[in-house]
């Protein structure tokens, strides 16, 4: 089954599985399938597994797009959607769309933080007027799982890092504002958040206005957790963090991944590029896999920097 909160979106109760590149339901008594649906512009249907539909309930409608990570049976996954203080610039008026998606979160509630959270950014969306002014981390409260607070990180020594960058949601106050729950934070250290990630952070931001539009998945990776946890909810410290990035241009695909350490000393993302494959075999994630597995395999960008990855 699926339940819906207000606009934040949870499919925590759900069996999912990937089959064929189409997403089947089950909860014990019924079965519904359903076909993610693929907002890419100018692909070609034969790269992609399944192409259209959505989400049903009585009276909401969502859709897992071509950033969504393979889901497995028992994740948690949160989407964060409906928003009607949509600006896209300082020029244009406001809009509504109710079915637009922010934000996608599989949720891992032993460790207190996102496994991964997926999102497409375009080139309009970067020149949104929202501002984090006035903004702070909280919990969820429409999500039941536990959750990390602000005691937790308060005199930690570490920092509140999104996954889901507040920077990449300014067309809209109240995404922008949904960035900064708990269910997309892990603790990082100060250097690191406002440094090496940062960077790589705005670097999909010229990609984005470069090529239009980026689809992206960002997680942590726990690895031993040699830092441990944090707080009295026990947040875990993850010893490092991935980015997974697709373009597509055309029928031309890009794609390449990124691993850096949790740790306060220079990281230049240059140095810490990865293929897709290579990030699936350190992560275990299945990224983009609505594209089919040979144009996945014969596309990705063949950057091969291993000296990023021998703490891993």
């Amino acid at each position: 089954m699926i339940k819906i909160i207000h606009k934040t979106y949870i499919l925590g109760t759900a069996t999912m599985f990937l089959l064929s590149g189409c997403i089947t339901y089950s909860d014990g008594s019924t079965t519904k399938s359903s076909i993610a649906s693929v907002r890419a512009k100018n692909v070609k249907s034969d790269a992609i597994a399944c192409t259209s539909s959505t989400i049903k309930t009585e009276t909401n409608t969502t859709s897992l797009s071509l950033e969504v990570p393979a889901i497995n049976s028992g994740e948690n996954i949160i989407v964060y959607s409906g928003y009607d203080d949509i600006q896209y610039n300082a020029y244009s008026g406001i809009t509504s769309d109710r079915s637009k998606v922010a934000y996608y979160v599989s949720y891992d509630s032993q460790n207190k933080i996102p496994r991964w959270v997926a999102y497409d950014l375009t080139s309009d969306e970067l020149e949104g007027v929202a501002s984090r002014k006035g903004k702070s981390f909280k919990p969820d409260p429409n999500v039941q799982y536990p959750q990390a607070d602000n005691d937790d990180y308060r005199g930690s020594g570490w920092t509140r890092g999104h996954l889901a960058p507040a920077a990449d949601f300014k067309w809209s106050d109240t995404a922008l504002d949904d960035t900064f729950y708990y269910t997309n934070c892990c603790p990082q250290t100060e250097y690191f958040n406002g440094t090496s990630w940062q960077r790589l952070e705005n670097r999909v931001r010229q990609w984005a206005s470069q090529f239009g539009q980026v689809y992206v998945v960002s997680g942590p990776i726990i690895g031993d957790a040699e830092n441990g946890c944090i707080g009295a909810n026990r947040v875990t410290i993850p010893d490092a963090f991935y980015k997974a990035l697709l373009v597509i241009s055309g029928d031309s695909f890009q794609a390449i991944g990124f691993v850096m350490f949790n740790i306060s000393s220079p990281q230049p993302y240059t140095q810490c590029a990865v293929t897709i494959n290579e990030l699936e075999r350190i992560t275990g994630e299945d990224f983009f896999p609505l594209l089919k597995d040979n144009i996945e395999e014969s596309h990705v960008c063949p950057v091969k920097s291993p000296d990023c990855l021998n703490k891993v």
